[in-house]
């Protein structure tokens, strides 16, 4: 099972996270995603960067509930 031990907003809409198994990718959600219903306060880079771990290293996300599978991050 893939856990998340680092995620670290980069600038924009990127993103680097690192597995515990040692992987390291960096996404960029602005070619990732739309922006819109529960991701549109994504848009503001600055609250973007608020991300944080969730779930034991399961996902990611932000306060507003939206939240990204450890599994599909490592997929992309």
């Amino acid at each position: 099972m893939i856990k998340i031990i680092k995620i670290e907003h980069i600038k924009d809409y990127i993103l680097r996270i690192k597995f515990d198994e040692g992987t390291e990718k960096t996404l960029d959600f602005g070619a990732l995603t739309t922006f819109d219903g529960i991701a549109e306060p994504l848009k503001d880079s600055q609250y973007f960067g608020n991300v944080a771990i969730l779930r034991n290293g399961r996902s990611f996300g932000w306060d507003n509930g939206y939240d990204c599978c450890a599994d599909w991050a490592y997929s992309v």
